[in-house]
């Protein structure tokens, strides 16, 4: 299949020269300083074990040790650095700060003496509307509630689109439970 060109082309074909032999491995193919072993490494002591050396080194242990003494110490100073930041610190500071004598219950809102603050061009958490003998009630449990939030819904033309009421939002979306019984619409 495959077939010389003829001398006549100008090729001559020449044999190769054989392959050579790798060399055998021996003991001269190492360089002298893997060999050298006047001065130690390390870890010499790992890999040439010494028995009464050895002997000797497990006779020695102490329950009383300073490598002991370290180990206790720095468990017992992690210990106590945890407690007092996850303890002490909260309780520190609960002391630290100033605290309020009455009852307050909101920001803007009624404060301890039940006193309902009036702010000009703010939403007022109260409704003007609201009749003032509807501002505190007796539970049935005995004790007496004040109100903290009303709304009338009596202002005409009042809308409940994203960002018109400071309380209240109508989202426009189907209740999808109850299956096209209610919709709700901000309109």
């Amino acid at each position: 299949m495959f077939s010389e060109l003829p001398p006549s082309e100008g090729t001559r074909h020449t044999p190769s020269p054989p392959l050579a032999t790798p060399p055998q491995p021996s003991t001269n193919t190492v360089p002298a300083y893997l060999w050298d072993n006047k001065d130690s490494d390390l870890d010499d002591a790992l890999h040439n074990p010494d028995p009464v050396r050895d002997a000797i080194l497990d006779k020695s242990w102490t329950i009383f040790s300073l490598r002991g003494w370290m180990n206790i110490g720095a468990l017992v100073v992690i210990v106590v650095t945890l407690i007092t930041l996850f303890a002490g610190y909260p309780i520190v500071a609960y002391y630290n700060e100033t605290h309020m004598s009455g009852d307050g219950f909101n920001l803007g809102g009624i404060n301890g003496s039940g006193q309902i603050p009036d702010l000009p061009n703010m939403p007022r958490l109260i409704d003007s509307d609201t009749p003032s003998d509807v501002f505190t009630r007796s539970g049935h449990d005995g004790h007496e509630y004040t109100l903290v939030f009303s709304d009338e819904f009596n202002v005409d033309g009042r809308s409940f689109y994203p960002g018109d009421d400071p309380f209240w939002e109508g989202v426009d979306l189907h209740y999808w439970a109850t299956g096209d019984y209610e919709w709700y619409s901000p309109g």
